[in-house]
């Protein structure tokens, strides 16, 4: 039995071909050059960038995710930890990008060798793989999530396909079986949507025991093994990095909630909002202002909330987006929610505002049970579900993110602008965390920022921005007593220290570079870019002509790719959903998705390419 079982378990080993990876060195080479000008887009946005590299930031100094507030915990955590840890390991956040990019473009084509390819068709597919248009676009340049997505949603396919080609060449299929692992772990702290990836896990799992029956190789005594080297790492490891992710949260916040967004009392309390009687017939719209006053008057607790709210103008997100001027929409009117409770220092911390919101949730339930609201339950969680007279807004979207799938818009970036229209407290996070070169700002958003958040009064002003970007001046050793004009002046007296501090910096800081090749690297992203079509219908005749044509197929190949159709539908699905309430999302939500399809396009092409050469061959 154990001879046996170390006969399977042997690794055959694979021929080097010295040339393959000289060509994939020079290639990667090449992509480095081709991007060694780019520079991290610098943006002023709470709820998006600025969000994940403040968080890591504040990882880098020991302080967790920083101090608690509504933005603190509003998206997974897991682009701060990867730019924490590569910045701790002394890696720029685009450099290390780049070559995990290109290291997982690698590990697909060891892959797509073992499972039969030619050096030909690996090295064609590795070319377009490394110039993704995705790659050159300016979103890659932003600290977003797409990017590493993109990486991890990779490094799935290829290790799946490994998978299943150790089962097919009586191999370990232990190793792949935690690089797969791993990726879902960290997607699932990535993105929302990518709890679909555990599907992918459970097919891959369920597949490959099938494929064990298949050939014979699972009998009643030897159960053990699919169990010990594909299913226990496929649940272990992305259990155990969830629960040590929610341990930390826990640890430093009270509750283990990686996203109180989402989670928690939060959507729930939503929910009992949407629940009472609303007049609004728009979907966006979960519930109106004046819904939300009537509410207030029921529930005491809410009204410091009511005052805080934003006010709709021709000048909010609800109006430039959805064209809605009078109320709050989408995420807009949820953050808004978040952001007020914060300010009227109803949530200072993450276990009071649980306690907030719950108490809030209960008392509005209990104005429903007495009838002093007229209530109609409408879901229990963030988003409200599914209506009927809702088909033909979700075939709209689903028709709208296919359409982003297929074909994204490109927006190649153009050298980094004269300033960054960011606060120099911004740029300094910026510059710490992601290793960026250029972090210029504008003194006019400085000031902007300066008199937006005194409106909110002197202890919020102080507290927040403060606390949050200097620790020292919030303490009363350095700050001293004080209030009011005495202290709005050394809050401006020390702005101006730190202004020309970085004004002496920036002066010291070598001229922006710009690559030699940048005119060539727009070209190439611009023409696969309108060429993506093409790529994508030869890809289906590739597919569909082998169905035909009954060619040989690569089976590992073949149910690797089978999965990432599977979960990119499900992707699919899930945005078209969400969207139906938050609005239309931005092409680069499907810019993984997109990217891989045309790498998938592309094996399919080559492989049927080679098959029906190596037939022609055997027919001569």
């Amino acid at each position: 039995m154990l001879r046996k079982l170390r006969k399977n378990l042997s690794v055959k080993p694979e021929p080097v071909h010295f040339r393959l990876w000289a060509a994939i060195c020079l290639v990667s080479l090449i992509k480095l050059i081709f991007v060694s000008d780019y520079t991290v887009w610098i943006q002023h946005y709470e709820h998006d960038s600025q969000l994940y590299v403040s968080r890591a930031f504040q990882l880098l100094t020991g302080n967790a995710f920083g101090p608690y507030d509504a933005y603190t915990l509003l998206k997974l955590p897991g682009l701060s930890f990867w730019i924490a840890a590569t910045r701790s390991l002394g890696l720029p956040y685009l450099l290390s990008l780049n070559l995990f990019y290109l290291g997982v473009g690698a590990y697909m084509v060891f892959v797509l060798k073992r499972c039969g390819l030619s050096v030909a068709a690996c090295l064609i597919t590795f070319l377009f793989y490394a110039f993704s248009p995705v790659t050159l676009d300016g979103y890659w340049i932003i600290a977003g999530r797409e990017p590493v997505s993109l990486c991890f949603l990779g490094l799935l396919f290829a290790s799946a396909a490994d998978l299943f080609c150790a089962l097919r060449d009586n191999r370990s299929p232990f190793v792949s079986s935690v690089i797969l692992a791993f990726s879902v772990a960290f997607s699932l702290a990535l993105r929302e949507e990518d709890k679909i990836l555990l599907a992918a896990a459970g097919w891959v799992a369920c597949i490959a025991i099938y494929e064990l029956f298949r050939k014979r190789h699972l009998m009643i005594g030897s159960i053990y093994k699919p169990i010990l080297l594909i299913v226990f790492p496929l649940v272990a490891i992305p259990v155990l990095t969830n629960f040590f992710s929610r341990q930390y949260v826990a640890r430093h916040y009270g509750h283990p909630i990686l996203n109180d967004f989402n989670e928690g009392e939060f959507p729930k309390f939503i929910a009992a909002v949407r629940s009472t009687n609303t007049h609004a017939s728009n979907r966006l719209i979960y519930f109106t202002s004046e819904n939300l006053k009537q509410v207030s008057e029921r529930v005491p607790r809410l009204k410091p909330l009511v005052q805080k709210m934003l006010v709709p103008s021709d000048a909010s997100a609800s109006c430039l987006y959805f064209g809605i001027c009078d109320e709050l929409a989408g995420f807009q009117l949820m953050v808004s929610v978040k952001e007020a409770a914060y300010l009227a220092g109803l949530t200072p911390t993450l276990t009071k505002a649980q306690e907030f919101f719950r108490l809030a949730r209960y008392e509005l339930e209990q104005a429903c049970v007495s009838q002093e609201l007229n209530c109609k339950k409408r879901g229990s969680g963030l988003l409200p579900p599914f209506q009927l007279n809702f088909t033909r807004a979700y075939l709209y979207e689903i028709y709208d993110i296919t359409g982003k799938w297929l074909h994204s818009p490109l927006y190649p970036p153009g050298p980094p602008p004269a300033s960054y229209p960011a606060s120099i407290n911004v740029a300094r996070q910026f510059q710490l965390a992601t290793m960026t070169s250029y972090v210029d700002t504008l003194s006019i958003q400085e000031r902007e920022e300066h008199e937006r958040w005194k409106i909110y009064g002197d202890e919020t002003y102080l507290s927040l921005k403060y606390w949050l970007y200097h620790p020292e001046v919030a303490s009363s050793s350095q700050y001293g007593p004080g209030r009011g004009l005495a202290r709005a002046k050394r809050n401006s007296e020390y702005e101006e220290q730190q202004k020309r501090l970085m004004r002496e910096q920036f002066a010291l800081s070598p001229p922006v570079y710009r690559s030699a090749l940048a005119g060539l690297r727009n070209w190439i992203a611009r023409w696969y870019n309108q060429l993506d079509w093409v790529v994508e219908l030869l890809g289906l005749v590739a597919l569909l002509g082998g169905l035909l044509l009954k060619l040989p197929r690569r089976r590992p190949l073949m149910l690797a790719i089978g999965i990432f159709f599977g979960i990119t539908l499900l992707r699919l699905l899930a945005l078209a959903y969400v969207a139906l309430f938050l609005g239309s999302h931005q092409p680069r939500l499907v810019y993984p998705s997109h990217s891989m399809l045309l790498v998938i396009c592309i094996i399919l092409i080559t492989e049927s390419v080679e098959t029906l050469l190596k037939k022609g061959d055997l027919r001569q």
